[in-house]
């Protein structure tokens, strides 16, 4: 590992970090499940960022004068 140009010794690293090296050396598949848990965080993240904004918008834009827009909701 690098730092600020100067090679790091396994010793030097922070132990967190010693500890993931070996576990990703040791299995592989650890490098997957992190790619997937990141990518489920991030979906999740999303949907918490759009659904308030979708719900918002159908309950302004799908609910006129006391009438339905179906056509509106649907699309949404």
């Amino acid at each position: 590992m690098r730092r600020g140009g100067l090679e790091l010794l396994d010793e030097e690293q922070p132990p967190a970090m010693r500890i993931l090296r070996r576990g990703f050396a040791s299995a592989p598949e650890l490098q997957r499940g992190l790619a997937t848990t990141i990518g489920f965080a991030l979906l999740s993240a999303l949907a918490r960022l759009v659904l308030p904004i979708l719900v918002q918008q159908t309950l302004d834009r799908g609910f006129v004068d006391g009438s339905i827009r179906v056509g509106f909701i649907a699309s949404a």
